[in-house]
């Protein structure tokens, strides 16, 4: 008799879409905490910056003026004015951060919803991210941080899958850096896998 599956909470993602030399899914008990640590981990090692991780914190409601550190997934300067004050928010370069109010992140969600849910931006905490709906759309920014294992499965599906993920939430250029150093590194040989790549990212990985 088959195992009961486990139900889906906001804060514990049901399938894993990539184990170490494992092809099967299998359960994942990542939680918007360690969504964010895995995206920090994989914006740090592009950007070059020392890590930074969410904190442990218990769940709680923010203020109006409650800052939030927001980290910027965009290639490049990324500006945002603020319909509220006319206030200029400018994010340098991928990576770069600044402190939004709550307020003003409850705007931006809805006049300029492609910074938060697209994401041009993480918000660099989890009790946001809770607060957002924001854990599913995150996961599949994490996602990025495991394409070696993900590669090594050879599962052409699931591979497809999970770049076309990431490309939903404007993560293209960043999966792009990421298989140009593994194919640099010789980390990534498979034929197949080349071919899907190039197909999926319009590139052309020689």
């Amino acid at each position: 008799m088959a195992a009961p599956k486990k139900k889906v909470t906001e804060e514990k993602l049901l399938e894993e879409l990539v184990a170490d030399e494992v092809v099967e899914e299998v359960v994942s008990e990542a939680n918007a905490e360690d969504i964010l640590s895995e995206i920090n981990e994989s914006v740090s090692s592009i950007a070059g910056e020392e890590k930074v991780l969410a904190k442990d914190v218990p769940t709680k409601t923010f203020g109006p003026t409650d800052k939030i550190q927001t980290k910027s997934l965009f290639f490049g300067e990324l500006n945002y004015v603020s319909p509220i004050n006319g206030a200029t928010y400018v994010w340098k370069d991928y990576g770069s951060t600044c402190f939004l109010p709550y307020n003003e992140l409850e705007v931006m969600g809805n006049t300029k919803p492609t910074y938060l849910f697209k994401p041009y931006l993480v918000l660099n905490d989890a009790d946001a991210v809770r607060t957002f709906n924001l854990t599913s759309t995150y996961e599949s920014v994490a996602q990025v941080n495991r394409l070696e294992a993900l590669f090594a499965t050879c599962d052409l599906t699931k591979i497809r899958k999970v770049i076309n993920g990431a490309i939903a939430v404007n993560q293209r250029d960043v999966v792009i850096s990421k298989v140009r150093k593994l194919r640099e590194e010789n980390k990534l040989v498979n034929i197949n896998i080349l071919k899907l790549l190039n197909e999926i990212l319009k590139i052309d990985l020689a």
